[in-house]
């Protein structure tokens, strides 16, 4: 697969030589919100191979490593989760941008790019996020990238809001 751009940022499947980066890159706010507790070394190396063999067997996951373009260096995170779909052609899609990159429109490029990706290469209608209601950088983020508000909802995580 070939590395989606807008040449400030790009995608492309995490590879394991990606994961102590990845690690580095996790802050408490993505352990939190992401992650659900701190990471280590192998549960990041466990989660690549999960997404790697994903993509081999056409699995339900969808995951991006976040990279600038002008230094290569891992930034942030995107997956869509196919697999989640409350209403037929949606799907779920979560991020998390590293701490030194939040604020510079990292996610919104990066929602682009996969909404881009998705719509080429499944029956996409809808991309959706949830967020835990919270998460207040990520509900500012996600108004800023020009999501629609659908709700509140009470769900197994507890109460989140859902975008559009």
């Amino acid at each position: 697969m070939a590395d989606l751009t807008d040449g400030v940022i790009f995608l492309r499947p995490l590879q394991l030589g990606d994961a102590a980066d990845h690690l580095a890159g996790e802050d408490e706010e993505m352990a939190k919100w992401l992650s659900g507790g701190r990471s280590t070394l192998a549960t990041v190396e466990a989660y690549i191979l999960r997404c790697q063999e994903n993509w081999q067997s056409d699995g339900p996951l969808r995951a991006f490593g976040i990279f600038d373009s002008g230094t290569g260096q891992l930034i942030g995170s995107i997956e869509a989760n196919l697999a989640y779909r409350s209403v037929p052609g949606q799907l779920n899609v979560s991020y998390g941008v590293f701490p030194g990159w939040r604020g510079k429109g990292v996610a919104q490029r990066a929602l682009d790019l996969m909404s881009s990706h998705l719509g080429n290469s499944t029956e996409l209608s809808q991309m959706v996020v949830r967020i835990v209601c919270e998460n207040a950088a990520s509900l500012r983020a996600i108004d800023k990238a020009g999501f629609q508000f659908l709700g509140i909802f009470d769900e197994p995580q507890g109460r989140m809001a859902r975008y559009a």
